[in-house]
């Protein structure tokens, strides 16, 4: 092979790849912006991370009881609850299906609501009211990014969060371990840049190698396609609120 025509068919199958490569990344980045869009993201996550016993006996500890509003307290436990709103959204009064409300359960009377806090402490909390063994939050704005915490009192021996909520376009869920979750790789974001980067070298491959064989090449992108279209399918999977049967 003369290589004076050598350089010139490598630099432009080099172009060709680069190209390819390029659309590939804007059919990526445009079909994500458009699901982005499309798609506002509101979820909102409960969990109970702490539920305190103030008595180690069903009844007392010798002469230690603990008394509420002139009742004595069997089961004596402070409970902390949160909600958050983990979106990309805020979740506005006009999310609640006929402005029903919330209703975070913990599976024991309250007694009261020792406090309600929000994180940030600039943002307010929608109104709250005690419900026998449940919570219930009235419609109203809970901003992106905003956690709210309450603190109760309870008389029951083993209290257990769950929630019930008819709210429209959000996902409400269960948060069971925050802290693993918040120190969680990104694996997401890893294998994007595991397909770019494996994607770039096969068609910077397919480039400079000029006997490279028809079908090895169309392998070649047919890997490339098809780990596209898992990280995709995996992406919307992740990303995406679904909707659950207890949302109506």
């Amino acid at each position: 092979m003369n290589p004076a025509t050598e350089v010139p068919e490598t630099s432009d199958a080099l172009m060709q790849a680069l190209a390819l490569l390029g659309s590939l990344l804007t059919g990526f980045l445009g079909g994500w912006a458009t699901l982005r869009a499309a798609n506002p993201r509101r979820q909102l996550a409960y969990w109970m991370p702490a539920a305190t016993r103030l008595l180690h006996t069903s009844d007392s500890v010798g002469d230690l009881v603990v008394m509420r509003g002139g009742q004595t307290l069997r089961h004596p436990h402070v409970l902390d609850v949160r909600l958050v709103n983990r979106g990309r959204r805020d979740v506005a009064s006009s999310h609640f299906d006929s402005g029903t409300p919330v209703r975070l359960d913990v599976g024991a009377p309250i007694v009261e609501i020792l406090e309600v806090t929000s994180e940030p402490d600039s943002l307010h909390t929608p109104a709250v009211a005690v419900d026998d063994t449940a919570i219930t939050i009235a419609p109203g704005l809970i901003a992106k990014g905003q956690t709210i915490r309450f603190s109760l009192l309870v008389d029951g021996p083993a209290p257990r969060l769950t929630c019930q909520a008819s709210l429209i376009d959000v996902t409400v869920q269960e948060r069971r371990d925050p802290s693993r979750q918040q120190h969680r790789l990104p694996w997401m974001g890893i294998a994007t840049v595991v397909y770019i980067a494996l994607a770039v070298l096969l068609l910077l491959f397919q480039a400079f190698t000029a006997q490279l064989d028809e079908a090895i090449s169309e392998f070649c992108i047919a890997v490339v396609i098809l780990l596209g279209i898992v990280l995709s399918t995996l992406w919307s999977r992740r990303h995406l609120p679904q909707r659950r049967p207890d949302q109506g």
